[in-house]
């Protein structure tokens, strides 16, 4: 028995497709929302070296799965032969690269901008396939436990990691962070039309692809009547306004907790 053969059972272990707000589903909110609070309540005023401790955690698990997920889908009747569909650059995979580079980065402006992305672009990402996760929900076992256990990663490690940096959670840096979304999408056009013009795949990274149908509701209904421009151009400006919405959200909460504090603090003087 090769690796081929190893890596290409764990696709056969099945299940019942798991059923939107199923006890599945509920599970792995349920993790979510608790693995949140618990990084927020006793880590949001930790020391940058805890703070990383805890990146580098889920910088494991993400790429470990992100590793078997190549294998297992790449490894199909004992053959290795690589699925370029599951190539790993989905905006909800951008969090793997980004927690890196944070890991390695020691310049504290482009560690806002960082953090920034991660809190509002990934968060918002994952979140919306928490709430509503019938794109990445199959009938095998590793497939829907990967997929929900990266996005709930996703999620608690960008509200924990806006909680920490909450002092720096600006305007300015939320727009360098855009900077950052729109050079993620230019090079997944880039990797989409390469991978095309060479392999003949037809893949859809950030579903910015002129062949490929996108999955997003809204931008597929505009995309078969305007040019591919315009179709780019309207998912950046959609999905950066969902994450200037999750911004001004988390700020709101952010000052509503201010006032709290400063409430207390008058009563205790």
């Amino acid at each position: 028995m090769n690796f081929a053969d190893i890596f290409g059972k764990i696709n056969s272990w099945e299940m019942p497709t798991p059923s939107l707000y199923g006890w599945f589903h509920i599970l792995f909110l349920v993790l979510m929302v608790v693995g949140t609070f618990l990084l927020c309540h006793f880590f949001r005023n930790s020391s940058t070296k805890t703070m990383k401790i805890i990146c580098l955690a889920c910088e494991i698990v993400l790429v470990v799965l992100e590793i078997i997920k190549q294998l297992a889908n790449s490894c199909r009747n004992g053959v290795f032969a690589y699925d370029w569909e599951s190539f790993p650059f989905q905006l909800c995979e951008t969090p793997m690269y980004i927690l890196l580079v944070l890991l390695l980065n020691k310049n504290e402006k482009a560690q806002n901008v960082l953090i920034t992305y991660m809190a509002t672009y990934a968060m918002f990402a994952g979140l919306t396939v928490m709430v509503w996760p019938s794109t990445v929900l199959n009938n095998t076992v590793f497939g829907n436990v990967r997929a929900l256990t990266q996005h709930a990663i996703q999620v608690a490690i960008g509200i924990y990691l806006m909680a920490w940096n909450r002092k720096n959670f600006t305007l300015k840096n939320f727009f360098y962070s855009g900077i950052l979304f729109v050079i993620f999408c230019f090079i997944a056009i880039f990797i989409n039309k390469v991978v095309e013009s060479q392999t003949g795949a037809k893949i859809a990274m950030f579903y910015l692809s002129e062949t490929q149908e996108s999955a997003i509701l809204i931008v597929r209904k505009i995309k078969p009547y305007v040019p591919f421009a315009i179709y780019v151009l309207s998912y950046i400006v959609g999905v950066s306004a969902c994450a200037y919405l999750t911004y001004e959200t988390e700020m709101g909460i952010y000052r509503l907790h201010l006032k709290r504090a400063e409430k207390l603090s008058s009563k205790t003087n």
